[in-house]
């Protein structure tokens, strides 16, 4: 329940800010420094109100937990990928791809910002699964363990 709010209040603040931000400029600042940021007290406490939830749940049904399992060992690929500036500078994901501004001013904006938020987290662990495929492939082409362990033998020995 704290997540919900916490997630509907930082987008109705974003709305009016966006209203407030011609006539009043610190509507803009706060807007993109205090609420939209995932450093903002909403994101924090949405953060940790979906941690505590996770925590109370109990999960006999091994697919399902197989399932969270190999979803939270992404998780931390998944936040590195979509940190990469070439998406997020200049609002290139949001702006060209999903066209956020264009849904900004409708009434379903927050289902449709959460939507969005489903797919990238889709599509980046996607691409952090294929990203560790290749890696895989990777060490057994160049024998790179092989080489570290030889050199551990190595260097243990003299």
């Amino acid at each position: 329940f704290l997540f919900i709010v916490c997630y509907f209040s930082a987008c109705g603040i974003c709305l009016v800010c966006n209203q407030l931000k011609a006539n009043w400029e610190y509507a803009w600042i706060l807007r993109f420094f205090y609420i939209s940021t995932y450093q903002s007290i909403f994101a924090f406490i949405a953060a940790i109100s979906l941690f505590g939830l996770f925590l109370s749940i109990n999960i006999s049904n091994c697919k399902v937990s197989s399932i969270i399992e190999k979803i939270s060992a992404h998780t931390f690929g998944i936040f590195l990928i979509h940190q990469v500036p070439l998406l997020w500078v200049n609002g290139w994901i949001w702006n060209r791809v999903f066209h956020i501004q264009q849904y900004a001013y409708q009434p379903y904006f927050p289902l449709y910002c959460f939507g969005v938020l489903l797919i990238c987290f889709f599509i980046c662990f996607c691409v952090d699964v294929l990203l560790e495929k290749l890696y895989i492939l990777f060490n057994r082409i160049t024998k790179i363990p092989q080489l570290a362990e030889r050199l551990d033998q190595y260097i243990g020995v003299a």
